[in-house]
Order: C-alpha cells, then sequence, then structure tokens
C-alpha cells in the first residue's frame, strides 16, 4: 500500500464493514426486543384463553389437556 488512493481505499472498506457489524447488532438487538415483547404478549393471551370470562372456571381444552 504505497499510494494515497490505495490507503484510503483500504481505510474505506474498513469503515464500511465496521458500519455494516453495527448496523447488524443494532438490527439484531431489535428483533431480540421485538420477540421478547410478542413472547411476554403471548403468554398473556394464553393466560387469559384458558379461563373462561363469564363462569371463571378453566377451559375444556385446558381441562383435558391435563
Amino acid at each position: 500500500m504505497d499510494s494515497f488512493a490505495e490507503r484510503h481505499l483500504a481505510l474505506l472498506c474498513f469503515v464500511i464493514a465496521l458500519g455494516r457489524c453495527a448496523f447488524m447488532g443494532l438490527y439484531g438487538a431489535s428483533l431480540r426486543e421485538a420477540l421478547y415483547k410478542s413472547g411476554n404478549e403471548l403468554k398473556l393471551a394464553h393466560a387469559i384463553a384458558q379461563i373462561d370470562e363469564r363462569t371463571g372456571v378453566l377451559n375444556r381444552i385446558t381441562s383435558s389437556a391435563r
């Protein structure tokens, strides 16, 4: 790497690679957070679906699965 252009091109490649790694890290973190939130919503929906609103007893599907 003797010339000025080669050094800048190598630096540019390094910066682009570093930027891609940072972007993938942030993207993965946002996906992980969305998955965590949807998992909590699913747990809540499952808990609500187990008990009948009108009678307060377990649903037939829940009681037969035991």
